[in-house]
């Protein structure tokens, strides 16, 4: 921010969390006034009027710097207790040679979808003389 009064930066961010604070304050007295009150949004505001302070007293607090250090304890514990659990992979690639064919261009769509209408079960006897009739529709 380019306004920053304050030494230390914590500073800035405490004041600038402070009139936020003010603001939120103001709005919900304005949404709070609506005819009729909605409880939804009474509890909105009440959720945000006290989401800020907490904020407040988490960063002018060592308590995120000892949360950070208890997950970090947390999972070397885990990992000394379960060494070969690994997380799954997100995805895997194929190689070249095992990718499926794209579809490029309308030829390869209108066999693909000739392809697709022959695989699929048939009433007809013949599914030679379906294919036939698919050839001579595209």
């Amino acid at each position: 921010m380019m306004y920053a009064p304050f030494i230390e930066d914590s500073d800035d961010m405490l004041s600038q969390l402070a009139q936020l604070q003010i603001f939120l304050t103001l709005l919900s007295s304005l949404a709070l006034r609506a005819t009729p009150p909605s409880e939804t949004v009474g509890n909105m505001v009440t959720a945000l009027l006290f989401i800020v302070p907490l904020i407040g007293v988490a960063l002018e607090t060592p308590l995120l710097d000892e949360l950070s250090v208890m997950y970090a304890n947390l999972k070397a514990a885990f990992n000394r207790l379960f060494p070969k659990c690994q997380p799954p992979p997100l995805f895997t690639l194929k190689p070249d040679d095992e990718a499926e064919p794209q579809a490029e261009g309308l030829e390869s769509v209108k066999e693909l979808n000739m392809a697709a209408a022959v695989a699929l079960p048939s009433s007809e006897p013949s599914s030679a003389s379906k294919k036939d009739q698919l050839s001579q529709v595209l």
